[in-house]
């Protein structure tokens, strides 16, 4: 809802980060399986 104050500049951090701690999310789920199977 806030996105629409905030700066261009900080929304795109935003989602680069948001991108970023999915992706390390992912690697994380990824490698406790690997290592439980």
């Amino acid at each position: 809802m806030t996105g629409s104050f905030l700066s261009p500049r900080f929304s795109s951090a935003s989602g680069n980060f948001r991108t970023c701690f999915c992706f390390l999310c992912s690697l994380t789920i990824i490698c406790k399986l690997a290592y439980n199977s």
